[in-house]
This record gives C-alpha cells, structure tokens and sequence, in this order.
C-alpha cells in the first residue's frame, strides 16, 4: 500500500536552511504536532486519530502513538496510512541510536537482496540527520506514552557518527561513482570511502586552510571511522563557537560544505553552521 501524507500547511512549509540555502542538522527544537486522521477504509478498519511530527517542514513520524520505537532498528516512523501497519510500505525508515544525552536518526541498511525495495525518511535527505535531545524526547515521553527511555536505543558507533556526518554534504556531492546517496544496502563505512576520497579529489578551495591540509584533515576522518566503525561514541553533537571550515567541490553544485572545525590544534566534526561532535575526532 502506498502513503498518502497530507502536505502540512502553514508555517510547516519552512525549511531549515543556512543563509546560502544548504541544509544543516534538522534540529527538533522546534517540532510541531498534528492530530489528524487516516483513511483505513480500504483494510476494512475504524479510521483511527494519529499525531504527526513535523519540524522546519518535514514530516518526522506520521503516527507518535503507533511507531514501533522499541522493537529494534530499523524504525519505520512514516506507516502505512491504509492499514497502520509497520513493514506494510517501502519508505520512512530510520536507524535511531543514542548520542550521551540524545538521539540521532540517521539511514538504516538493508541487506542487499532486499534493501533496494526500501527508502529512508525523506527528511533525512533534504536536512542532513535528525537530532533530538534529552530534553526534547523527555516533552515527547511526556505526552505520548507509548516512546521509551532513551537507554533503549543502541549507542551510536562511528560507523553511524560518519553518516550523520555524510548527510550534511550537500545533495549534489552525496553521491559518487558506484553509489547512490539513496541505496540503503551500502554501509556507513563503505559510503565514506567512496564519498571521503571523492570530497577530496574534488575540493577545490576552502575558507581559511590550503586545499592540501584540508585533503589530509579529510584523509584523516577516514582514518578514523575505519579504524573502529563498531566504537560507540563517547561524546555529543553540541553547539559551539567555533569557525567552521568551508570546502568548495568541483561539480555541478554550488553550495559549501561546512565540513569540520579547527579550534585549539583540534578537529571536530561539523555538523551545520553551529553543531559539532565533542570531542574531536582523535588518531585513534
């Protein structure tokens, strides 16, 4: 069965965009809720009244009450809306794992005889990946019964770190020779080793630094999701006053990609204008 989301009005029509139109990190500062009803009548039941989370016009979930948050990733947060039923349709699928004091959605994999049929949550491509703090899922908890704690979500590894990461490369650059910034078969760590090297090749000037320590400081990011992609993260994606360094790729677009931060001798992950991963990444 297919979906049939309503497009949300109003204000929900809103991006979260930087000044020069690239998307950053969907923050869920600002989410809205929506109680609306879908249509079950084709599966012969009672139309049921779902909540809809929607935040800088994207829709996050469709039913809050009915998600199945705590049955393992990969969560399918966009059901059915003609049976309610999770699996039922191809697309809204997100991997949740927990960041200190938050979560991150970021893309689930799929293996690979079946992971072609299936899609990600639309949000996560237009926005990069979806932050929730503590504080936000506790308002959550707070009105809808049926969300866990966050203890429930694995932790996120570096191998999900990168992809969040990787999702605040501009559309444009997401995909490279031999991938599609869609396919849901291709792990976090084989993603960055096809699009890292790629950036790189690529870049050709950047805010502050000479296009070759950028190359290295990119080289070394790779370095680091490889050598432990199953690490948890001991660390937070928190704001920070830092400059962030813009790079500037050879291609058809033309958005920068505020890739990481130098502050004290140190590189941290950047993800949008204000948000980094404390701490930086190290050499080992």
């Amino acid at each position: 069965m297919h979906s049939n989301t309503p497009t949300p009005k109003g204000s929900y029509r809103t991006r979260l965009k930087r000044s020069n139109g690239e998307p950053e990190l969907l923050s869920t500062e600002s989410t809205s809720f929506d109680t609306w009803s879908p249509d079950f009548s084709s599966s012969g039941q009672q139309n049921p009244t779902w909540t809809r989370a929607v935040t800088c016009g994207q829709v996050l979930c469709n039913s809050m009450e009915r998600v199945e948050w705590a049955g393992g990733n990969p969560v399918q947060v966009l059901l059915c809306e003609q049976c309610g039923c999770a699996g039922c349709n191809s697309h809204g699928y997100v991997q949740i794992t927990r960041l200190s004091d938050s979560i991150i959605w970021t893309r689930p994999v799929f293996d690979s005889d079946i992971g072609g049929a299936y899609r990600c949550l639309d949000a996560l491509g237009g926005n990069g990946a979806i932050h929730v703090p503590e504080t936000i899922w506790t308002e959550w908890q707070q009105r809808f019964d049926s969300l866990p704690d966050l203890s429930v979500f694995p932790r996120t590894t570096r191998s999900e770190l990168i992809d969040a990461w990787l999702l605040e490369m501009p559309p444009c650059y997401r995909a490279a020779e031999g991938v599609s910034a869609g396919d849901l078969t291709v792990s976090p760590l084989a993603r960055a080793r096809l699009l890292i090297p790629n950036a790189r090749d690529r870049l050709l000037a950047c805010t502050s630094m000479d296009v070759p320590a950028a190359q290295r400081l990119l080289d070394r990011i790779l370095k680091w999701a490889e050598s432990g992609p199953a690490a948890p993260i001991d660390g937070a994606i928190r704001r920070r006053d830092v400059e962030m360094e813009a790079l500037y790729l050879d291609g058809h677009g033309t958005e920068d990609w505020h890739a990481f931060a130098i502050a004290g001798g140190n590189v941290y992950l950047a993800f949008g204008a204000d948000w980094v991963l404390d701490p930086p990444v190290t050499d080992h």
